[in-house]
């Protein structure tokens, strides 16, 4: 009889940061956005800067990467071959605990923010 192999209890990371926050770090660090900062935190909105090269006024809206898995996908797009393996790691890690560098069959029930934290992880950002 094969055993169902069970979620890791550990997978709801304790973070300091809000979600506000994680949007804005995935921003900046993964999808290569500049996000407009008060001195009250992040704001909900970004624009596109390439090498330097800024494209546009403030107007385009920060994606939602800690709830939308489709937002998570496209910053995920941006990862290197060794960005993309410390990122599968680390969401094993978070998921199922099993901590292998390909992404397992359970990865496929991380929650959007889960896979937020492991991109900052793959940055070399620690929470």
């Amino acid at each position: 009889m094969q055993t169902r192999r069970r979620l890791n209890p550990q997978s709801t990371v304790k973070t300091k940061l809000s979600d506000s926050e994680i949007n804005a770090l995935v921003a900046e660090k993964v999808a290569g956005l500049t996000v407009e900062r008060t001195k009250h935190g992040p704001i909900e909105r970004c624009r596109l800067v390439v090498g330097g090269e800024d494209f546009g006024p403030w107007t385009q809206e920060l994606p939602d990467y800690v709830n939308g898995l489709n937002a998570v996908h496209e910053a995920e797009k941006k990862l290197t071959e060794d960005q993309w393996a410390v990122y599968c790691r680390t969401l094993n890690e978070l998921v199922c605990g099993c901590g292998h560098n390909m992404v397992c069959g359970y990865t496929v029930s991380a929650t959007a923010r889960q896979r937020c934290l492991a991109l900052l992880k793959s940055k070399g950002i620690e929470l």
